[in-house]
Protein backbone atom coordinates (compact mmCIF):
# COMPACT_ATOMS: atom_id res chain seq x y z
CA UNK A 1 0.00 0.00 0.00
CA UNK A 2 3.13 2.32 0.20
CA UNK A 3 2.57 4.91 -2.76
CA UNK A 4 5.15 4.83 -6.20
CA UNK A 5 3.64 7.84 -8.41
CA UNK A 6 0.81 9.09 -6.69
CA UNK A 7 -0.56 5.78 -6.56
CA UNK A 8 -0.66 2.59 -3.91
CA UNK A 9 1.78 0.05 -5.27
CA UNK A 10 -1.23 -2.16 -5.21
CA UNK A 11 -3.41 -0.06 -7.99
CA UNK A 12 -0.61 0.06 -10.15
CA UNK A 13 -0.74 -3.62 -10.23
CA UNK A 14 -4.63 -4.29 -10.58
CA UNK A 15 -4.74 -1.75 -12.73
CA UNK A 16 -2.43 -3.13 -15.49
CA UNK A 17 -4.68 -6.51 -15.05
CA UNK A 18 -8.23 -4.56 -15.22
CA UNK A 19 -7.09 -2.38 -18.00
CA UNK A 20 -6.65 -5.06 -20.56
CA UNK A 21 -9.12 -5.91 -23.24
CA UNK A 22 -9.10 -9.70 -22.68
CA UNK A 23 -8.88 -9.78 -18.93
CA UNK A 24 -12.35 -10.24 -17.24
CA UNK A 25 -11.99 -10.45 -14.41
CA UNK A 26 -9.47 -9.34 -12.04
CA UNK A 27 -9.19 -10.80 -7.71
CA UNK A 28 -7.03 -9.82 -5.03
CA UNK A 29 -5.96 -12.13 -2.81
CA UNK A 30 -4.73 -10.30 0.77
CA UNK A 31 -4.18 -10.46 4.35
CA UNK A 32 -7.42 -10.07 6.45
CA UNK A 33 -5.65 -6.81 8.62
CA UNK A 34 -5.54 -5.27 5.02
CA UNK A 35 -9.15 -5.26 4.13
CA UNK A 36 -9.70 -1.78 5.18
CA UNK A 37 -6.38 -0.29 3.40
CA UNK A 38 -7.28 -2.67 0.40
CA UNK A 39 -10.56 -1.02 0.25
CA UNK A 40 -9.57 2.25 0.27
CA UNK A 41 -6.93 2.15 -2.25
CA UNK A 42 -9.28 0.44 -4.56
CA UNK A 43 -12.13 3.10 -4.37
CA UNK A 44 -10.61 5.14 -7.53
CA UNK A 45 -12.27 2.61 -9.57
CA UNK A 46 -14.92 2.70 -11.38
CA UNK A 47 -18.00 0.24 -12.05
CA UNK A 48 -17.58 1.23 -15.69
CA UNK A 49 -13.72 -0.61 -15.34
CA UNK A 50 -12.75 -4.25 -15.78
CA UNK A 51 -14.72 -6.28 -12.86
CA UNK A 52 -12.95 -6.07 -9.57
CA UNK A 53 -14.07 -8.69 -8.11
CA UNK A 54 -14.18 -9.26 -3.39
CA UNK A 55 -10.80 -9.67 -2.05
CA UNK A 56 -10.23 -13.18 -1.17
CA UNK A 57 -8.51 -13.69 2.04
CA UNK A 58 -4.98 -15.25 2.38
CA UNK A 59 -3.53 -18.39 3.60
CA UNK A 60 -0.66 -18.84 5.87
CA UNK A 61 1.85 -19.07 3.11
CA UNK A 62 1.81 -17.89 -0.65
CA UNK A 63 0.84 -21.11 -2.01
CA UNK A 64 -2.01 -21.44 0.35
CA UNK A 65 -3.34 -18.07 -0.53
CA UNK A 66 -3.11 -18.59 -4.43
CA UNK A 67 -4.82 -22.11 -3.91
CA UNK A 68 -7.31 -19.55 -1.71
CA UNK A 69 -7.60 -17.47 -5.10
CA UNK A 70 -7.82 -20.52 -7.34
CA UNK A 71 -10.28 -22.03 -5.00
CA UNK A 72 -12.47 -18.44 -5.02
CA UNK A 73 -12.67 -18.45 -9.24
CA UNK A 74 -13.46 -22.55 -9.24
CA UNK A 75 -17.05 -21.40 -7.30
CA UNK A 76 -17.62 -18.43 -9.24
CA UNK A 77 -15.94 -17.46 -13.04
CA UNK A 78 -14.26 -20.70 -13.62
CA UNK A 79 -12.13 -19.04 -16.50
CA UNK A 80 -10.26 -21.25 -19.58
CA UNK A 81 -7.26 -19.68 -18.27
CA UNK A 82 -5.81 -17.63 -15.01
CA UNK A 83 -2.66 -14.82 -14.82
CA UNK A 84 -0.96 -15.13 -11.34
CA UNK A 85 0.89 -12.67 -10.37
CA UNK A 86 2.85 -10.48 -7.48
CA UNK A 87 1.32 -7.32 -6.71
CA UNK A 88 4.87 -5.90 -5.53
CA UNK A 89 5.28 -5.96 -9.37
CA UNK A 90 3.52 -2.80 -10.42
CA UNK A 91 5.48 -1.82 -13.49
CA UNK A 92 3.70 -5.00 -15.53
CA UNK A 93 3.26 -3.64 -19.29
CA UNK A 94 0.49 -4.99 -21.86
CA UNK A 95 2.69 -6.09 -24.39
CA UNK A 96 4.23 -8.93 -21.64
CA UNK A 97 0.44 -9.92 -20.52
CA UNK A 98 -0.08 -10.19 -24.13
CA UNK A 99 3.08 -12.09 -24.86
CA UNK A 100 2.03 -14.56 -22.11
CA UNK A 101 -1.86 -14.87 -23.34
CA UNK A 102 -0.61 -15.45 -27.01
CA UNK A 103 1.85 -18.09 -25.82
CA UNK A 104 -0.63 -20.01 -23.78
CA UNK A 105 -2.76 -21.17 -26.87
CA UNK A 106 -0.15 -23.05 -27.67
CA UNK A 107 1.69 -24.20 -24.09
CA UNK A 108 0.56 -25.98 -21.05
CA UNK A 109 1.93 -23.09 -18.46
CA UNK A 110 3.89 -19.71 -19.45
CA UNK A 111 5.83 -18.03 -17.06
CA UNK A 112 8.25 -14.74 -17.75
CA UNK A 113 11.73 -15.17 -17.26
CA UNK A 114 15.31 -13.07 -17.50
CA UNK A 115 18.14 -14.85 -18.40
CA UNK A 116 21.47 -14.67 -15.61
CA UNK A 117 24.14 -12.88 -16.60
CA UNK A 118 25.72 -12.20 -13.34
CA UNK A 119 28.40 -14.47 -11.84
CA UNK A 120 27.02 -16.56 -9.03
CA UNK A 121 28.73 -17.44 -5.87
CA UNK A 122 27.89 -20.01 -3.52
CA UNK A 123 28.67 -19.19 -0.24
CA UNK A 124 29.21 -20.37 3.30
CA UNK A 125 27.01 -19.20 6.77
CA UNK A 126 29.92 -16.56 7.21
CA UNK A 127 30.04 -15.02 3.46
CA UNK A 128 33.25 -16.63 2.24
CA UNK A 129 32.84 -18.30 -1.02
CA UNK A 130 32.61 -21.96 -1.24
CA UNK A 131 32.35 -22.11 -4.97
CA UNK A 132 30.97 -20.54 -8.31
CA UNK A 133 28.10 -22.22 -9.90
CA UNK A 134 27.33 -22.30 -13.42
CA UNK A 135 24.87 -20.19 -15.05
CA UNK A 136 24.39 -21.68 -17.87
CA UNK A 137 20.39 -22.34 -18.35
CA UNK A 138 19.49 -20.42 -15.29
CA UNK A 139 17.15 -18.13 -15.50
CA UNK A 140 15.17 -15.53 -13.12
CA UNK A 141 11.10 -15.66 -12.59
CA UNK A 142 9.45 -13.68 -13.30
CA UNK A 143 5.36 -12.98 -12.94
CA UNK A 144 2.70 -12.86 -14.56
CA UNK A 145 2.63 -16.63 -14.79
CA UNK A 146 0.07 -18.09 -17.26
CA UNK A 147 -2.16 -21.48 -16.94
CA UNK A 148 -5.11 -23.51 -18.43
CA UNK A 149 -7.33 -22.98 -14.79
CA UNK A 150 -7.82 -26.58 -14.43
CA UNK A 151 -4.49 -27.47 -14.49
CA UNK A 152 -3.11 -25.30 -12.09
CA UNK A 153 -5.88 -25.37 -9.90
CA UNK A 154 -5.30 -29.57 -9.71
CA UNK A 155 -1.93 -29.02 -9.32
CA UNK A 156 -2.31 -26.69 -6.31
CA UNK A 157 -5.01 -29.18 -5.09
CA UNK A 158 -2.36 -32.16 -5.07
CA UNK A 159 0.46 -29.80 -3.62
CA UNK A 160 -1.42 -28.67 -0.62
CA UNK A 161 0.73 -30.46 2.02
CA UNK A 162 3.90 -28.80 0.30
CA UNK A 163 3.99 -25.50 1.54
CA UNK A 164 7.24 -24.54 0.51
CA UNK A 165 7.29 -23.11 -3.12
CA UNK A 166 8.00 -19.81 -3.87
CA UNK A 167 6.30 -19.60 -7.13
CA UNK A 168 3.31 -21.24 -9.12
CA UNK A 169 5.58 -22.50 -11.69
CA UNK A 170 7.07 -24.56 -8.45
CA UNK A 171 3.88 -26.19 -8.07
CA UNK A 172 3.36 -26.97 -12.15
CA UNK A 173 6.63 -28.35 -12.01
CA UNK A 174 5.52 -30.72 -9.41
CA UNK A 175 2.65 -31.95 -10.80
CA UNK A 176 4.55 -32.83 -13.95
CA UNK A 177 2.67 -29.77 -16.37
CA UNK A 178 5.35 -28.19 -19.32
CA UNK A 179 6.25 -24.76 -18.44
CA UNK A 180 7.34 -22.68 -21.44
CA UNK A 181 9.65 -19.75 -20.60
CA UNK A 182 9.32 -16.28 -22.30
CA UNK A 183 11.21 -13.22 -21.98
CA UNK A 184 10.86 -11.14 -18.83
CA UNK A 185 10.81 -7.52 -18.88
CA UNK A 186 13.84 -5.88 -16.50
CA UNK A 187 11.14 -3.57 -15.73
CA UNK A 188 8.68 -5.43 -14.57
CA UNK A 189 10.80 -5.50 -11.08
CA UNK A 190 9.30 -6.95 -7.82
CA UNK A 191 9.55 -3.99 -5.35
CA UNK A 192 11.28 -5.32 -2.21
CA UNK A 193 13.32 -2.88 -0.66
CA UNK A 194 13.78 0.91 0.08
CA UNK A 195 15.91 1.19 -3.21
CA UNK A 196 13.38 -0.53 -5.64
CA UNK A 197 10.89 2.09 -4.33
CA UNK A 198 13.05 4.86 -5.57
CA UNK A 199 13.95 2.78 -8.65
CA UNK A 200 10.17 1.97 -9.76
CA UNK A 201 9.54 5.63 -9.25
CA UNK A 202 11.75 6.49 -11.58
CA UNK A 203 10.66 4.13 -14.18
CA UNK A 204 6.70 5.61 -13.89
Amino acid sequence: FHEVAGRPIIVHSIEAFSSHKLITETRVVIHPQDVKAYNEAISIFTTEENIIGNPIIAGKTRQESVRNGLEALAQGTYPDAVLIHDAARPLVSHKLIDRILDELHNSEAVIAALPITDTLKEATPSKNVRKTIDRTGLFRAQTPQGFHFKSILEAHRSCSDVNKMTDDAAVAEQAGITIKLIDGDEDTMKITIPADLERAEEIF
